[in-house]
């Protein structure tokens, strides 16, 4: 079951990931000047996908490491591993809405922009 329990935590990883390359590439738009005044005009659904892309990701990673949990009861792990697992776990759902937050403040500051 270590096999599959892996995999559901290289998911998670991946939903993480995802999160900062989007406010990643909005990051890049965002400081182009040719691309930037479109985004302010799409900034308010931008904003609201982000936000729903951030809660089905948190939803998606908690059942995830429900999953991983029930798989990972069989096994013998120390006392300290499973520590570790737990701030791994925490720090992929600060990733998702750091994210979130830099992407949202983001579109905020280029939407104050008196150029477009």
């Amino acid at each position: 079951m270590g096999n599959f329990s892996d995999r559901l935590l290289s998911y998670s990883d991946a939903l993480a990931a995802v999160s900062f390359v989007s406010v990643s590439g909005l990051g890049i738009a965002a400081a182009d000047p040719e691309t930037r005044c479109s985004l302010v005009l799409a900034a308010v659904p931008i904003a609201v996908s982000n936000l729903i892309f951030s809660i089905t990701a948190t939803a998606i990673m908690l059942k995830l490491r429900r999953w991983e949990n029930e798989l990972r009861s069989e096994s013998e792990l120390s006392e300290r591993a499973l520590e570790i697992a737990r701030y791994l776990h925490l720090a992929r759902l600060v990733i998702v809405w750091v994210s979130a937050l830099l992407s949202t403040f983001l579109l905020y500051a280029i939407t104050r922009d008196q150029s477009c």
